[in-house]
């Protein structure tokens, strides 16, 4: 799956619309999953995506820590990590992630043409 993208999200229920969503804004290759810690690197190992789009509440407020875990990490400081908010998530949040490494996040609060336009901007690497 070289080149793909991985979406992390703990929303089991809503993986279905996730796939959706991105296959129909063109992301390609997508994968979903919702693996924690070393699981988690393994499969980021395993399917060297060239995109990963983590969920905010992945790790409730503790996210933008763990972005800035993984890109301490040797193997994972060339990731291209966005991060994608479709719940209530603290603004000044928000800011850390981009800080620590997160190339992009994009919030749905922003309004549901904004988000998209985020999505697509993450999509073409811009």
């Amino acid at each position: 799956m070289t080149g793909g993208t991985l979406i992390v999200t703990r929303k089991i229920s809503r993986h279905q619309d996730f796939f959706r969503k991105f296959t129909a804004l063109g992301f390609p290759n997508v994968s979903i999953t919702s693996l924690d810690k070393d699981a988690l690197y393994f499969k980021i190992d395993k399917l060297k995506s060239s995109l990963i789009l983590m969920d905010a509440l992945f790790y409730t407020a503790g996210t933008p820590y763990i972005i800035k875990v993984l890109f301490k990490q040797k193997r994972f400081r060339n990731l291209n990590i966005a991060v994608f908010a479709v719940d209530k998530y603290p603004a000044d949040l928000g800011m850390i992630f981009i800080i620590n490494g997160a190339k992009f996040y994009v919030d749905i609060n922003n309004g549901e043409n904004q988000y998209e336009k985020g999505l697509l901007s993450v999509r073409n690497g811009e």
